[in-house]
Formats: structure tokens, sequence, C-alpha cells
């Protein structure tokens, strides 16, 4: 039986409208242009340093933890070692007391000491560089500043600039 309708059910409700601050929005946007950046692991003692990845098992890659730790050199990391609890990081400790994170505990939080991380990240750029061919790298980088800016500059690249100061990044404050 329907309910009798009374002069209180009836109220105009105001419509809801959204505004959108764009500029915010991109101002944000703008700091971060790949996205949020990734949350900051606190950790204490010796590890305070030392660089933090999550790694994922799925069907594809089932032995990724495996290769982290025994291939990679990664140290899966424990309750001990964070500064705040797993939980507040959307984490939790798995029985084996590593931090883990997911449905079925397929995230294992784990670190590595900058230092190697460091060396390890100099090593594959190494590796990187010495595969590409100088003299091709040069005449495609000055082939497209000479199509971006004109012949001379194009013709400037190809005589003055070696592979190493085409690929890698122009340090910062130093003049040329």
């Amino acid at each position: 039986m329907a309910r009798p309708k009374n002069e209180t059910d009836e109220q105009p409700t105001e419509p809801r409208i959204s505004v959108i601050d764009r500029k915010a929005i991109m101002a944000q946007r703008t700091k971060n242009p790949f996205g949020t950046p990734s949350m900051v692991i606190p950790l204490r003692g010796d590890k305070r340093h030392w660089e933090v990845r999550t790694f994922a098992n799925d069907a594809e890659h089932p032995n990724r933890h495996y290769d982290a730790v025994f291939r990679l050199g990664w140290v899966p990391l424990t309750a001990h070692d964070l500064d705040v609890s797993p939980e507040s990081l959307g984490y939790q400790v798995a029985p084996d007391g590593r931090i883990v994170r997911g449905r079925h505990s397929e995230e294992v939080l784990m670190a590595m000491p900058k230092e190697d991380f460091t060396a390890a990240q100099k090593a594959k750029s190494d590796a990187n560089l010495s595969s590409l061919k100088p003299q091709k790298v040069r005449n495609e980088v000055a082939q497209a500043t000479a199509t971006q800016h004109g012949d001379e500059a194009g013709e400037m690249i190809h005589r003055n600039y070696t592979q190493r100061e085409i690929v890698e990044p122009v340090p910062s404050g130093g003049g040329v």
C-alpha cells in the first residue's frame, strides 16, 4: 500500500553543479607529467637510503620474485625494516614475514642499496649505449635537426657531436 504524501516529501532539490578548476588540474598535471609519483616508503636503520620497488608475480611471469632476489639482487622487506606500519601503506605482513599486497599476496615489497641500484642502472645504460652504432645515430640526429632547424644546424650536429653527447642528457649548469 502506498504511503500518503505530505508536504515535506516534495521538497524541491537544488540542481547539483560540479565546477572543475581546469587551471588547478593542469598545474598539478604539469608538476607530474607522467602521472602521480610513487609513494615514498620510509625505511629505518641501515636500509633508510635503499631503493624500494614492488615486484608482482602474475600468470605470465610466475618466477618474478625468485628472479628479483636471486638474479637481480633485491631483498624482500619485513615489518622491522619499515619506519611505519605496513598497513598504513596499503600492505600486509605475510606469514613468512615479507611485506606483501594484493589479493593473493602476489606483490612483494623489496629493496636494494642505492649504490648497487645506481651501479646496475649505469651498467644497463652503458650496455645500451655500446650497442648503438655511432655513425647511424649521428646521421639520424643530424638529419632530424636539419629537418627541424635547417641545413646549417644539421651540418653542425654532424660535424661536432659524438654519440655520447647526443644520447646522454646534457649536464645542467655548465656551458658547452
